[in-house]
């Protein structure tokens, strides 16, 4: 079994994924600056602010556990840190996907694609279904596990071979 500072680093390593929600939430802002977005429908517009929104709540998420980590736990190893940071990365990627779904809309609409929010919507239901969705089906002893559980189960596996693989060679 690996030991409690090898979990816990998983999970914060997972929660490291900042850096392409930081990308996403960038990209969001954006659209705001550019010179068409006053031209686009109304709930289009609406539709990319809420999506702002709801990505940065999910970023402030993403940022949590680190921040837990050092600052409630004075940067020590405990099962509290790691049982925090799985169960608000369970939750971190749906406001993420909402805000996809959200910021799509808008995209699709001043790129007069019929169906938009059609289209919005059905790419935060594909990242859903992906993020959390992926990695259940996997798991045969426990069907619910959320994502970033599954990989820390993974990734126990993953040591666990490379210990073994080591001590033979």
């Amino acid at each position: 079994m690996a030991k409690l500072s090898d979990r816990i680093e998983n999970v914060l390593n997972e929660a490291r994924m900042l850096l392409g929600g930081q990308v996403l939430l960038g990209f969001s802002y954006r659209i705001f600056f550019e010179p068409g977005f006053d031209r686009i429908p109304e709930p289009a517009r609406m539709a990319q602010l809420y999506g702002v929104g709801v990505m940065t709540a999910g970023l402030g998420l993403l940022i949590w556990p680190a921040s837990f980590h050092q600052i409630a736990e004075k940067g020590r190893q405990t099962k509290t840190v790691e049982t925090f940071t799985a169960n608000v990365l369970d939750w971190a990627l749906l406001p993420l996907a909402l805000g996809l779904a959200l910021t799509l809309y808008p995209v699709a609409s001043s790129l007069r694609l019929p169906y938009a929010a059609w289209i919005g919507g059905m790419s935060g239901v594909t990242a859903l279904a992906i993020w959390y969705g992926g990695c259940s089906c996997r798991a045969k002893e426990q069907p619910f596990l959320s994502t970033s559980r599954n990989r820390i189960s993974r990734n126990r596996a993953t040591n666990q071979i490379s210990q073994t693989v080591s001590k033979k060679y």
